[in-house]
């Protein structure tokens, strides 16, 4: 763990979080929102799919996949493969080496180990990908139980990423309060 947390910390400068912080933009708001329609040509109401809600049911699954009709549906079975999978590793890097950045002079051990909880987003998102893919390739037919495990991953996601947040904010914060010299 320490050789990892070593590593992410030589790559923590300003560079490599302002490319990252690009690159998370510019998956969220071009790629993401204009990709599945180039892979297929036809246009995805990303609003609706179920990475971004906190959690659903199988009879909330089947509505959706039905409405998406088939070409819907292998737009987002490949947009899940091509973009959602690489895009979940490469975030919890990211976010990884901003919390490592925003406490690199912390003392307290279990401060700087704070720098694992993005990749308990990644985890978790990786997990909510499979069980979506695997939702798709198998629809009409609707697994209740899968269903509930993807959904359970989803809302794990969505947890850690508030936690995440709320711990670069923290970050952020202390950051300035040290700048101004406001703490010692």
């Amino acid at each position: 763990m320490h050789s990892f947390y070593n590593y992410l910390h030589g790559k923590s400068n300003v560079t490599n979080i302002v490319a990252g912080i690009g690159f998370i933009f510019l998956v969220n708001f071009i790629l993401f929102p204009y990709v599945p329609e180039l892979i297929t040509g036809t246009t995805f109401a990303i609003k609706n799919i179920l990475d971004l809600r906190f959690s659903y049911s199988p009879q909330f699954v089947e509505q959706l996949f039905v409405e998406l009709e088939n070409t819907g549906r292998n737009t987002y079975l490949l947009s899940t493969l091509l973009l959602d999978f690489p895009y979940a590793i490469v975030y919890g890097f990211v976010y990884a080496i901003i919390i490592i950045k925003l406490f690199a002079n912390a003392q307290n051990y279990a401060v700087k180990i704070l720098f694992i909880l993005p990749f308990g987003i990644s985890f978790f998102d990786i997990l909510e990908n499979a069980g979506i893919v695997i939702m798709l390739l198998n629809f009409p037919e609707i697994n209740s139980r899968l269903v509930l495990f993807s959904s359970v991953f989803t809302s794990f996601k969505w947890v850690m990423a508030i936690i995440v947040v709320c711990i670069i904010f923290i970050g952020v914060i202390r950051k300035l309060l040290f700048r101004f010299k406001i703490m010692a």
